[in-house]
């Protein structure tokens, strides 16, 4: 018997969808059945959650590289037009998360 109950979506491809990037490029379209592996991470900055995995996968991003063979995606659940700090306790400004997962995008 397992701890917890087994998730019957598991094995499932998630639905294809399209996103507009903050950076007024064209929109992405995400296609699960294309082949590619992604994490697609969705956030929010006044999430706890999100608060304390920025600066992991941040520190893990620095000291490992952005790997070539995963495609890592943040969905933010909300558009903020100024720059903001989101995490005030060690700088990370939307727009420094922008830029580091901006540059996994186009990789």
């Amino acid at each position: 018997m397992t701890p917890f109950p087994v998730d019957p979506e598991i094995g499932y491809l998630a639905p294809s969808f399209k996103a507009q990037l903050n950076t007024g490029s064209e929109p992405i379209t995400i296609d699960p059945a294309d082949g590619t592996v992604r994490l697609i991470g969705f956030f929010a900055h006044w999430c706890p959650h999100f608060q304390r995995e920025v600066p992991r996968v941040s520190k893990w991003l620095e000291e490992n590289g952005v790997p070539t063979e995963i495609e890592i995606l943040a969905v933010s659940t909300a558009y903020v037009k100024e720059p903001q700090t989101i995490l005030p306790q060690n700088g990370l400004t939307r727009n420094a998360g922008q830029q580091i997962f901006s540059s996994i995008i186009k990789k």
